[in-house]
Order: C-alpha cells, then structure tokens, then sequence
C-alpha cells in the first residue's frame, strides 16, 4: 500500500482494519510524502509487516496495534520499519501476538533498517505475562541495524519484556524511556559498531534487565551543566574485558577541567567484566579525561582541553550480510499494489479514498451460483437469508449477475435489493437469458451470512 505525497498539509486516516475472513492482509506500506500521515487503528498479518519511510515525519498513533495472527510460508512476523536518512517514525502502538501464537511460531519482532529515526512510546506491560501461555506482547527479538531506535516510553517497558534488543554495527539506541520489567527477558546486547546514545537530548535511559556490552561496541554521552545517564537497575552488566568500548563525550557547553559526571548507573544490577579500563574515550573531542569507577556508577572527570582533536577511532568492520531465503515459486504469495489519493486524509474504508476506489486487505466478494445444461430466460430472484443473530447475519450488499459472452454481467435490477429478515428477498429484473447465473454477496466486517434458500423467477 501506497502512500504518496498527495497530502495539502497533515492528515490522518482512521480506521486501518484487516477482516477476519479477508484473504488479503496488508504485508507493506510506502509512505514518501513530506506532509505528515498519522493512522490510526489496528492491522493484523500473517506474515512481516514492512513499513518503508522515505521522506518526511509520520505517525502511528497510540492505541493502534499490528497483531501476528497466522503462520506464514516465511515462518517470519516481524514488523520491519525501514526508515530512510532525514526521515522519521513515531510508532505509539503495540506490536502484539495473538492468543496461542507460542503453539506455531518463534515469535513476532521489531526490525529497525534505514538511516532514519523510528521512536518508539508505547507500554508494554499491561500485555505482558512471564507465562508464555498469556503473554501478547512480541518475544522475537528487536533489532536496531541502522538508523536510530529511540525509546521513550514514559512508562512500563518501551520493548516488550519478552524481547531481546540487539544493537548492531552502524545502529543506535538512545532516548529516555526504560526496557524491560526487571527478571524479564528484555536484555539489551551491543555488538561491534552498535552504539548506545542516552537520551533525546540530555536524558536517562533505563535498562532493567541488564546490558551486555560486545567487544568494538561504541557509546556517546552529551555534557554539560548536566550529562546523558545510562542507568542498569537489574539484570547482569557484562562488561568487554578488553578495553575495546569507545566512548564519545559531546560537550554541549559548560565542560570545566576538574568536573566528573556519572555516566552509567550500574546500581541494582549483578555485574561481570567491568572495569573503567573497558573504556576508551573517543580523543576526536575537544577535552581530555579519565574513566574510572565510584561504586556501581561510572564517572567521568574532565582533565583539561585538548589542543589538536585526533582522528576518530576507526568503526570495526561491518560483518558480511547474509542474504535472506527465497521461497520457492508455490510458497510464495500473490500481491496486489494499492495507493493513497486522498488529499486531505479520510476513513481507511471509504473507496473514495483510494485510487481506482480500491480498498486495500477489504473483505473479498462471496458468492454462489447455478450453471444449466441449456440456456434459460431469468427475470427476477428470491433470497431468503440464513441469519442467527450470532456469527450469520444477512449480508451488507448483494447482487446477480449473468453469464454473458464469456464473461459476467450485472443484472439490471427494476429495484433495489433488499435485506429483510425472516421472508423471501425478491428483486425482479430486465429479463435475460444465459445458461449461469451468481449471487454476490458483500459480507459484513467479521460476520458471516448464509442462504436458506435461492428461487428462480422465470
């Protein structure tokens, strides 16, 4: 699905829905427009969701999920936010399993790809159980490969508990939120060329189930008249042992000689390798310091300012990426493209919305038909509707065609169709003859229909 700059300014689409019954499920968005789209509303997929960014500041709002609702040929359910340099994402909502996810598959997780910025606001825990059993929350890892993952929840965990984080070469993982619930399985790893950046600005991040920092990891802290904190209140802190953590220090203004400033909070968590020797400051800066080690915290201390910056310390190399498995030609799924017209946003379902009127994942067109030996003269129907109250209603549309020349024609109608209970339907039309004859019916959001009976007029 296709969403192009089409926009006068700001704009929301309300009401992103998949049926139930619909077999076409929403499996990408495009959004390129420098006006902001902000969607609301709740998507379910059998399979990844990608979501492409490659210009502009867009929104998924808060409340509004993707929920991993069926086994996919792929075997993979991840939401992948690809999101390009100079772009931005704000996603506010929840990435969910459904019920008895852990029964078929591994679990669903968050991909972060692209140069640009995806945030992240949403809590966790209100869908979190430890038993696997009860949890909704996604247990496949979060990983961060380019770009920045900012998480700013303001509450809970930014993550689900359930996840691992993984930061990798190139990526960064910063804001002010926390990960993790504490005894949970949200263990953040920075492997070589990965970078922890705290905060959104001066801030705090709070990591509660331990961090893990892999040898070549890097770390930035802005100072000032404050600095950034990174605080592990549970969980193991494992440190590289090999002074191979590069450390930038960002003077924002304020950096005396003489001042120390705690960087990393380590106090409530169990800890393995650590030691100040582990880190080694980025001399590319405009001071000097020391790294050393007061109780669980690590501290700065500024010495004095340095004459001749150095060259940055060279990035570790990148590892060698692995091409993804192609489905063979009867795993994979057909596609079908859908784009955006609406100018001035609008509801997910209105086809005016939609160029050619077409609503992507909407509920297919059911139907049902006879077929004679011999052509025969039709000029009307009846329908009686098979509804219970319950999971069979009468349909929200319908109508007749005939074969025609090969191909399908609507009948022409001398009325309107009807969708009365309990009695016989009857439209009559302009006689016509043909030897098949369809009733399509255009299903009700997540209900089902049924025909008791189908009469014939001559």
């Amino acid at each position: 699905v296709t969403f192009p700059d089409v926009l006068e300014g700001p704009a929301t689409i309300s009401g992103m829905m998949d049926h139930a019954e619909s077999r076409n499920s929403v499996s990408a968005m495009l959004i390129d427009s420098e006006h902001s789209y902000t969607f609301t509303g709740d998507l379910n997929g059998s399979g990844d969701l990608a979501i492409t960014v490659k210009s502009g500041e867009h929104v998924w709002a808060p409340g509004s999920t993707w929920t991993t609702t069926g086994w996919s040929p792929t075997e993979t359910y991840d939401l992948v936010l690809d999101v390009a340099r100079g772009a931005k994402l704000s996603f506010h909502g929840l990435v969910q399993e459904t019920q008895g996810a852990h029964t078929w598959c591994s679990g669903a997780g968050i991909i972060k790809n692209g140069g640009g910025i995806c945030e992240l606001t949403a809590d966790y825990t209100p869908i979190y159980n430890p038993d696997r059993r009860s949890n909704r929350g996604y247990r496949a890892v979060t990983a961060v490969n380019g770009g920045v993952l900012m998480v700013n929840n303001t509450s809970g965990s930014g993550v689900s508990p359930k996840s691992s984080v993984e930061v990798n070469h190139g990526a960064t993982l910063s804001g002010n939120g926390a990960i993790g619930v504490g005894g949970s399985s949200a263990l953040v790893v920075v492997n070589p060329g990965g970078r922890i950046n705290p905060g959104d600005g001066i801030g705090t991040l709070t990591f509660r189930d331990g961090l893990k920092l892999n040898d070549g990891a890097r770390m930035l802290f802005e100072i000032g008249e404050q600095a950034d904190l990174l605080k592990i209140t549970g969980g193991t802190f494992q440190g590289s042992s090999k002074r191979s953590v590069v450390v930038t220090i960002k003077d924002l203004g304020g950096v005396k000689a003489g001042r120390s400033y705690n960087l990393i909070d380590f106090t409530g968590a169990s800890f393995i390798d650590v030691d100040a020797n582990d880190f080694r400051l980025d001399k590319s800066q405009n001071f000097q310091g020391t790294f050393h080690l007061v109780g669980t915290r690590l501290q700065f201390s500024v010495f004095a300012p340095r004459l001749t910056p150095e060259t940055p310390p060279a990035m570790p190399p990148a590892p060698v990426p692995v091409p993804a498995p192609v489905l063979s030609a009867d795993r994979q799924r057909p596609k079908t493209y859908y784009a955006w017209a609406g100018s001035r946003g609008g509801e997910w379902d209105d086809p005016a919305n939609w160029k050619g009127s077409r609503v992507p994942n909407d509920k297919e067109v059911e139907w049902v038909q006879y077929e004679f030996k011999n052509p025969r003269t039709i000029s009307g129907v009846q329908v009686y509707w098979f509804a219970n109250g319950g999971d069979r209603r009468v349909p929200k549309s319908w109508r007749v065609l005939y074969r025609y020349k090969g191909g399908w024609r609507p009948a022409q109608a001398l009325g309107t169709y009807p969708l009365e209970l309990d009695q016989f339907n009857e439209v009559q039309f302009k006689p016509f003859e043909t030897d098949r004859v369809r009733l399509e019916a255009r299903l009700q959001p997540g209900i089902s229909a049924g025909i008791q009976e189908w009469r014939l007029l001559p």
